[in-house]
């Protein structure tokens, strides 16, 4: 593993994907004898589960840093944050609120918790991923469903849509919901104000951000931020405790910890000099004709949507291959490529170089006549945490039709599912996936 790590180092390859720090030293703070690091809960070192001496500091810093209340880091990613948040807001027989378009992790914490999920679908747009979730919608689904305890949605999406967290936060306080926010992808939104505000500022009670996504940790590192009095925190802390390892990477920690440490000492410089190049790469690829460059909320996501019938895969070779870039996603019709304050303008430059060349090769390849395929709605059959626990076999998803999903089917990334334990699989989701992924076998009960 090691060798074949050194090997793709050595291709200098510029990396426009996660994790944040891009594998710039200078941004870690570790140096080469980070194993020196790598030490566990020995005297004098503090314990992440119940935390009161250098690892409770470092947490209080970051609470400040945010404007939380309090915050607990993660070392298991956002996804361990995501889970206790739902475990210590709703119980078995409680309904949660859930925006269609979520992690994975949101419905692994809804089978552990054995709560029922009620559903609201964002909209797709014109280049094939998801929109925003509508105020409105929330309010229906909480005024049809009193029994709905908590809701959870994601902001930022993947490619940088944010929702109105504001109005969605005032909906369901009125009615006595909590909000959590997944918001792995928004860690870098209090820094400036080329970014949208954070969930929490605007009353969230619990945000979860992955800090090694568009900040300087180390990947596996994120961080849960509770600011509420409707919380639990108690019974929030026992299972993180029960979720998390009970021996945590202190490696991670130390990145958690230097990262809040070195924004909070030059953050406003390197928040100014990013932002700057962000609106440089952005004003130089604007007259692309073939590679769209795709203006959403967050200016830190680079989303390009592909005008001609190519595959995107392609695309991602030649970057690759020819220009030295590696990128965060091809899709369908769009590529991601995800950007931090460790980025150096020499990146944002070969970028700029190589996409306004591809733009021009394409010109050759006929415009993109294929219609976006909206997303499916699956129907709710069986409580997924009852799927879940069933017999499955493997299924061509061609001969699926009709059946019950008895597992995830949840393509990383971004890792949303597409199929859910306990959702028929219909028609429309069949086409969908077969157009989409071409021929795959799925889990059927």
């Amino acid at each position: 593993m090691k060798e074949h790590i050194n090997n793709y180092l050595h291709k200098d390859i510029y990396p426009f994907h996660m994790p944040g720090h891009k594998r710039n030293e200078e941004f870690l703070g570790l140096g080469l004898e980070a194993v020196n690091f790598d030490i566990t809960e020995i005297y004098g070192m503090d314990n992440l589960n119940d935390s009161s001496g250098i690892i409770s500091e470092s947490q209080n810093r970051c609470a400040n840093l945010f404007g939380a209340d309090e915050s607990f880091y993660l070392v298991n990613g956002s996804t361990v944050g995501i889970v206790a948040s739902i475990l210590a807001c709703v119980s078995e027989g409680d309904s949660i609120l859930v925006a269609r378009g979520s992690h994975k992790s949101v419905f692994s914490g809804i089978i552990y918790a054995g709560a029922t999920p009620v559903y609201v679908y964002p909209e797709i747009n014109q280049y094939g991923f998801q929109l925003a979730i509508n105020p409105k919608d929330i309010e229906n689904e909480i005024i049809k469903n009193r029994n709905i305890k908590a809701c959870i949605i994601t902001s930022p999406t993947y490619e940088g849509v944010v929702s109105d967290v504001e109005a969605i936060a005032n909906i369901c306080h009125e009615n006595g919901v909590i909000l959590i926010v997944d918001e792995a992808h928004g860690a870098h939104f209090k820094f400036s104000d080329s970014f949208p505000k954070t969930a929490l500022e605007q009353g969230a009670d619990i945000a979860i951000q992955s800090f090694y996504k568009t900040l300087l940790a180390f990947t596996q590192s994120a961080v849960l931020h509770v600011k509420s009095d409707l919380i639990n925190r108690a019974l929030l802390k026992k299972h993180l405790s029960m979720l998390q390892s009970s021996s945590p990477s202190y490696l991670l920690m130390l990145g958690l910890d230097n990262c809040v440490k070195l924004i909070a000492k030059k953050g406003e410089k390197l928040f100014i000099d990013y932002c700057n190049n962000l609106k440089y790469i952005r004003e130089a690829l604007r007259n692309c004709k073939n590679i769209k460059l795709i203006c959403t909320d967050d200016i830190g996501k680079i989303v390009f949507y592909i005008s001609r019938e190519i595959d995107t895969i392609e695309i991602e070779k030649m970057l690759r291959e020819k220009y030295k870039i590696e990128i965060e996603l091809s899709a369908k019709h769009h590529m991601i490529l995800m950007t931090s304050i460790a980025d150096k303008k020499e990146g944002f430059l070969r970028l700029i170089h190589a996409i306004l060349e591809i733009d021009e090769y394409l010109q050759k390849y006929p415009a993109r006549k294929a219609s976006i395929l909206d997303y499916p709605k699956p129907i709710y059959k069986l409580h997924p945490k009852d799927a879940i626990n069933c017999e499955f076999k493997k299924c061509n998803i061609k001969n699926a039709r009709g059946q019950v999903s008895g597992d995830f089917f949840a393509p990383f990334p971004p890792g949303i599912p597409l199929l859910v334990p306990g959702e028929e699989i219909t028609e429309e989701m069949v086409k969908y996936i077969s157009q989409v992924y071409g021929k795959v076998f799925v889990s059927v009960i």
